[in-house]
């Protein structure tokens, strides 16, 4: 009868261990998918707003603006990074989009190449494309990196 308890006790114990397991195992999952979606989400609308582009890019200090078309006319949109994380106002609504975000670093793509501003003096037209490089922190168990993302610009009328 000991040796069955003992036995008994042996197998509790190691289907603990592995029930704990599958559960850190799961948060991790669960925190990594999370951060997936909040940069999936956050990329869409960077794309969906350049690809909606009616004036601009220009540079307000460290951020980009742009003017898009959207339902009811056009918006002003702006990004910008406060802290840690980056931000996107359209109007004059401000919301976080990514957070753990150690620097987003914004190009823009002329005939003679990439740029750092999207516009030179006595130059007509605007940028062929938009390039965002965000470098992310290692943040609450997931890790971190670089993300790149090109956008084509829609031709001017």
């Amino acid at each position: 009868m000991i040796v069955a308890l003992a036995l008994f006790a042996l197998i509790s114990l190691a289907a603990f261990a592995l029930v704990e397991t599958v559960l850190s195992v799961q948060q991790k999952t669960d925190k990594r998918l999370d951060r997936i979606a909040q940069l999936d989400r956050a990329l869409y609308l960077v794309s969906a707003d350049f690809g909606a582009i009616s004036d601009g890019p220009f540079l307000m200090g460290t951020s980009v603006g742009l003017r898009r078309n959207a339902s009811g006319g056009q918006a002003l949109v702006g990004y910008a990074m406060l802290g840690d994380t980056l931000m996107r106002s359209r109007g004059l609504e401000p919301r976080a989009l990514i957070s753990g975000v150690e620097s987003a670093v914004w190009r823009f793509h002329r005939p003679d190449g990439w740029q750092a501003v999207p516009t030179r003096p006595r130059e007509a037209g605007r940028p062929d494309a938009v390039e965002l490089s965000l470098r992310l922190a290692p943040r609450d168990g997931t890790p971190g990196g670089s993300v790149r993302r090109v956008i084509l610009l829609p031709a001017m009328p």
